[in-house]
C-alpha cells in the first residue's frame, strides 16, 4: 500500500498543431461551398428555362385546340 501513494500524479500533455492541415481543410471546405453555390444557381437558371419550354408547349397545344374547335364548329 506505501507503493501507491509514492506514484506521482498523472498529467496531461495536451499537444496543439496546426498549419498546412488545418489550411487544406479550410480551402476543402471554401471549394465545397463554391461548387454547392454554383449548383444552386445554375439549377435555378434551369428550371426558369423549362418552365418558358412548357409555357411556350401550352400555348402551342392551346392554339391547335382551337384551330380544331374552329373546324368542327362553324
Amino acid at each position: 500500500m506505501a507503493e501507491d501513494s509514492e506514484r506521482p500524479a498523472p498529467q496531461t500533455v495536451v499537444v496543439e498543431r496546426g498549419g498546412f492541415g488545418t489550411v487544406l481543410i479550410g480551402l476543402l471546405l471554401l471549394i465545397a461551398v463554391l461548387i454547392g453555390a454554383w449548383f444552386l444557381l445554375s439549377e435555378n437558371h434551369n428550371d426558369a428555362k423549362n418552365t418558358d419550354a412548357i409555357t411556350t408547349a401550352a400555348d402551342k397545344v392551346g392554339a391547335s385546340a382551337e384551330k380544331i374547335a374552329n373546324k368542327v364548329a362553324p
